[in-house]
């Protein structure tokens, strides 16, 4: 049966075969009886319906009904409904006037990385794209890197790892402090001659070998090229008689003495007060006040008058004659592997200081030679003493290129071997 106010398709469907199948039973009650609704009557026969078949009682075969097509309602007013914008994101659609607007995409948000509002931006009206990085100055000034948040903000700079760049990369308050050595930075070393050298840490942070000071005047090799004092090893230097000399000794004044024992005192005194050189001798030039002696680097032994008269005989004491305690000193300072030496610079009752001169130069010449370069110095007229020490100053210093020179360490005939001193 139809219930009423039912628009159901399948409902109408169901009624009309329920109708058909009514009339099909009535007709086949007639047939049986012979009666037909008087109405219909055209003569006395009885009806003629043809075969009627058993009818079908059961229930009815409805089968599978579609929908009618229906088309569709009208929206409530003001309601929404999802739907996709043009650029594939999930927008909505409004309904006016019972239907739905056009699909409106959604505002921009900042957690995909995606153009929301297909406006062709991605993320805009936000600082940064989630996940997104780019360089930045840290606290110490390192170049670090931030990173973009899930709220689309950077975050802090990140510093970098600590390198080797004399800077503070990762902000610890430390320079290179993974490394060796900080880039740049200096220390002390000890080089390998034993001096007091410096190292500089280098572009890779790595300590080089150490590296040995200049030559300075101390008796020692600084710079480890197998010399000592280079550079500072003789050095002219004008006294006065009255002031200097005298100061340093006064029988040493010019009058009283020029050149003697007191004199070899006074300029070995001298040199000494100048702290390097520390010895000397002289005088090499003199004139008037003036006395010109020889600063010199050299090494001082104390060495008793029987050592000395053991390398010369007739050097046996303060009053020996110089020429024999010049070869006896010479000889002794050569026996002790120090090439030469002279002196003695002080005296006592049992001993005498001297000076020996390891870097000096023996150097064989003759008299005739001295004389051209000082002419009283010729082997007759003088053999030793202070035209003598003028002309084996020049000597070595015009044709030896040396500083300075002195002697004669030993002398024979015409020939005299005298000591040159450079630098």
């Amino acid at each position: 049966m139809l219930v009423t106010g039912e628009r159901s398709g399948s409902r109408l469907g169901y009624t009309r075969e329920v109708r058909s199948l009514s009339v099909l039973i009535l007709l086949s009650a007639c047939a049986q009886s012979g009666t037909v609704p008087m109405g219909d009557r055209r003569d006395s026969g009885p009806a003629d319906f043809g075969p009627i078949g058993e009818p079908d009682l059961g229930p009815p075969d409805l089968g599978v009904m579609d929908e009618p097509d229906m088309p569709p309602g009208p929206c409530d007013e003001g309601t929404s409904r999802a739907c996709m914008s043009s650029c594939g994101t999930t927008g909505s659609s409004t309904c006016t006037d019972g239907t739905f607007g056009s699909c409106a995409p959604p505002t921009e948000s900042c957690d995909n990385g995606t153009d929301d509002d297909c406006d062709g931006n991605v993320d805009e009206g936000t600082d940064c794209s989630p996940g997104a990085t780019e360089p930045c100055n840290t606290t110490c000034g390192s170049a670090g890197t931030r990173t973009c948040g899930t709220e689309c903000g950077w975050g802090s700079c990140a510093a970098p790892a600590e390198t080797c760049n004399g800077s503070d990369d990762d902000c610890d308050g430390n320079v290179d402090e993974t490394s060796a050595c900080p880039a740049g930075t200096t220390r002390d070393c000890t080089t390998t001659c034993g001096s007091t050298g410096s190292q500089t840490c280098t572009a890779s942070c790595g300590w080089p070998v150490c590296s040995p000071p200049p030559e300075s005047c101390n008796g020692q090799d600084d710079d480890c090229d197998g010399s000592i004092d280079e550079g500072s090893r003789a050095l002219p230097v004008t006294f006065t008689y009255s002031g200097d000399l005298a100061g340093a000794h006064p029988s040493c004044n010019g009058s009283t003495e020029r050149i003697g024992t007191s004199c070899d005192a006074a300029f070995d005194r001298a040199c000494a007060a100048r702290a390097c050189p520390n010895a000397g001798y002289g005088p090499i030039e003199n004139s008037g006040d003036v006395g010109i002696g020889t600063c010199v680097v050299g090494i001082r032994h104390t060495v008793s008058w029987a050592a000395l008269s053991a390398s010369h005989p007739a050097c046996i004491n303060a009053g020996s004659y110089p020429p024999d305690c010049n070869a006896a000193i010479h000889r002794w300072c050569r026996d002790q592997g120090e090439v030469t030496g002279f002196g003695p610079t002080e005296v006592g009752a049992g001993d005498a200081q001297v000076v020996c001169t390891p870097w000096a130069e023996v150097v064989m010449t003759t008299y005739s030679t001295l004389s051209t370069h000082h002419f009283p110095c010729d082997g007759v007229g003088e053999r030793h003493g202070p035209n003598c020490n003028a002309a084996i100053h020049r000597f070595c210093r015009d044709a030896r290129g040396a500083v300075s020179g002195y002697g004669p360490i030993e002398n024979s005939g015409d020939s005299a071997w005298v000591a040159c001193i450079g630098n």
